[in-house]
């Protein structure tokens, strides 16, 4: 159980870790005209944290022996199932980490749903930014030739 446990929580954090990194490297494409040179250092780094960062976390979950049966699958909280809220059982396996398991669940959420937006947003507003610039500089670039021309 502790090691359908651990499979499933690395693959439940590696996934939006990815889904972040992707956003995050697309908007460092746009930022830089797509010049891989300039954002391709970002790579290895988004390898490594979607491996190590779930690893790190689901081994703290497996060595204080916090996955356990929890219906039909295995996954975090303390066995048998229930025992927080009933004092006449004891808790058999687990131990008293809710805290992580509270930033764990924010932190996969935030990379589901919050990173991504504001990522997409900042690409938008980039963007815009960058039109406008364009826009401004062929102006200049149209009073220079008139310019000439006279």
């Amino acid at each position: 159980c502790t090691a359908q446990g651990f499979i499933a929580w690395m693959f439940a954090m590696t996934v939006p870790i990815y889904y972040g990194s992707l956003v995050l490297q697309a908007f460092l494409g746009v930022k830089n005209n797509f010049k891989e040179e300039k954002y391709g250092f970002i790579e290895k780094w988004v390898h490594a944290t979607a491996y190590i960062v779930p690893c790190a976390i689901t081994a703290v979950f497996a060595v204080t022996e916090n996955f356990n049966p929890n219906g039909s699958v295995c996954w975090a909280g303390k066995a048998p199932q229930g025992c927080e809220t009933d004092p006449y059982v004891d808790c058999q396996r687990g131990q008293d980490i809710g805290k992580l398991e509270t930033i764990v669940g924010l932190f996969v959420i935030s990379l589901y749903l919050f990173f991504p937006l504001s990522v997409v947003i900042a690409m938008c507003l980039w963007i815009k930014k960058s039109e406008k610039k364009i826009l401004r500089s062929n102006g200049l670039q149209a009073v220079r030739e008139s310019a000439r021309k006279e």
